[in-house]
């Protein structure tokens, strides 16, 4: 089946399986631009007077489809999908969006400047070292540990009269005090449950630490972007004893530390990167297949090795 066959039988057929109080609504699809400028579907039902709308994304039943599920059960998915998030919609509430309403909910992530070329005309941003950009957004927390977010789109600041600049300061600030970055001992991320010991707290300036370091937040969620924060490279050098070290961006949730003196090859972390990225991490969490490194005496990060350019390169030839 086409994709566009199936996302025009879910719209014709969704409301008959729902419950009768649902008759009235209306049924749309939308396309949102995700991470890496993954485009989404997006099946959207709303009723006559709703100002908001959960978004369920299509492509997942869609690949079902594909593998032989029957249309009908994969109707009944979605409708119970939108039903468990309608049933669970008292547990949070969107904000108004003047900024003085949004300002203590901002937050930042991280992504790719040249793989969201599209994300990026779109959304507020703030380029950043290395070929990566900031993005703000707006945290809706939803209860039971989950949450959702609201890109703010240049539309968004037109229509509120929002300002760039203290949009991105609000959401580094909003990050750093909710979401607490922390610099964990990679075994400590893996085995030690809530207990992981947050080494840009504990550790002096005169300690020195050896291994794989993860740098993320606490609830590890967007936690890359926590890399670009005031003063976090060189605080990150202090805990492994005044160091160079390598950076392997892992994806948008987490970033891997790795001093400089246990590293034997820059292009050999490179390939390990790209080849988790494609086969261990999803499309729109990727922020890319290179490496970079932090000087120290300089207080500077540079990209070390970028297999991206070298891919683009042979493209070209």
């Amino acid at each position: 089946m086409d994709e566009y066959d199936f996302y025009s039988q879910v719209m014709d057929s969704i409301l008959d399986y729902l419950p009768d109080e649902y008759s009235g609504y209306t049924v749309s699809m939308e396309q949102v631009t995700k991470n890496n400028d993954q485009v989404m579907h997006g099946l959207v039902i709303r009723g006559e007077d709703a100002t908001m709308a959960p978004i369920i994304y299509m492509d997942g039943y869609y690949r079902d489809i594909n593998s032989g599920s029957d249309m009908a059960d994969v109707l009944k998915d979605i409708a119970g999908q939108y039903l468990r998030v309608m049933d669970g919609k008292d547990l949070f509430s969107v904000p108004d969006l003047d900024f003085d309403s949004v300002k203590d909910t901002l937050r930042v992530r991280l992504v790719n400047t040249v793989s969201n070329q599209e994300l990026l005309r779109n959304v507020i941003s703030k380029p950043v070292d290395c070929g990566f950009s900031l993005v703000p957004f707006i945290d809706i927390p939803m209860g039971n540990d989950t949450g959702g977010m609201i890109q703010i789109t240049r539309k968004m600041a037109d229509t509120f009269g929002y300002d760039e600049k203290e949009i991105m300061k609000a959401a580094i600030a909003g990050s750093i005090l909710n979401s607490e970055p922390g610099l964990y001992r990679i075994e400590d991320v893996l085995f030690g449950g809530d207990d992981k010991e947050n080494l840009l707290q504990t550790v002096k300036r005169d300690d020195s630490l050896d291994g794989i370091l993860v740098l993320t937040y606490r609830d590890s969620e967007f936690g890359a972007a926590s890399l670009f924060f005031p003063g976090m490279q060189m605080r990150i050098s202090e805990v492994i004893g005044d160091r160079d070290y390598y950076v392997l961006p892992s994806s948008v949730h987490e970033l891997l530390v790795l001093p400089e003196a246990e590293v034997h090859s820059a292009e050999e972390l490179a390939k390990m990167v790209q080849s988790v990225n494609a086969g261990m991490v999803a499309p729109d969490e990727r922020l890319g297949d290179k490496v970079l490194h932090y000087r120290a005496d300089l207080d500077r990060l540079s990209v070390a090795v970028n297999l991206e350019k070298d891919r683009d390169r042979e493209r070209e030839r």
